[in-house]
C-alpha cells in the first residue's frame, strides 16, 4: 500500500498507545463463559501508564494534532445560522477534506457516505 487511508491516520492520533502510552481496561469481560467484553464506561477502574513503550508519534505531535482536531470540530454552523432551508447544518473543517469539494448544481459541500452489502447508505 503506498498511500495511508484518511480513517487510519485517524485511528493513529486517537490511539494513545502510537505516543508511548497505555490506557488499561477500554473494555472490560462482563461474562467469563460467553465471553462478552463491553468498553469500559466507568464501571471498572482504568489505569493510565505514561513512557509504557517507545513511541512511534512523538508526544508533542500528538497533542498538537488532538487540539487541531478538537479546534475543528468546535467550528459549528448551528441551523439557526443557515442561509437557506436546503443549506444543512455543519461542523466546518472537522475532517482533513472538508468543503473542498462542492455539488456543481447546488453548492452542497460533499461528505463521507458508506454503503452497507444491502444497499443502505449512512453518513460517516
Amino acid at each position: 500500500m503506498d498511500t495511508w487511508q484518511p480513517s487510519v491516520l485517524d485511528q493513529m492520533l486517537r490511539n494513545e498507545k502510537y505516543m508511548g502510552d497505555a490506557l488499561l481496561q477500554k473494555t472490560y469481560t462482563v461474562d467469563f463463559l460467553s465471553k462478552k467484553r463491553v468498553k469500559n464506561q466507568g464501571i471498572v477502574p482504568q489505569y493510565y501508564i505514561e513512557d509504557n513503550h517507545e513511541a512511534i508519534i512523538p508526544r508533542e505531535l500528538f497533542y498538537r494534532a488532538q487540539e487541531e482536531k478538537a479546534r475543528r470540530a468546535a467550528i459549528y454552523r448551528p441551523s439557526a445560522e443557515k442561509k437557506s432551508k436546503t443549506e444543512k447544518s455543519k461542523y466546518s473543517l472537522k475532517y482533513s477534506l472538508s468543503d473542498i469539494m462542492v455539488c456543481g448544481e447546488c453548492g452542497q459541500p460533499y461528505s463521507r457516505q458508506t454503503w452497507s452489502k444491502y444497499g443502505q447508505k449512512s453518513a460517516v
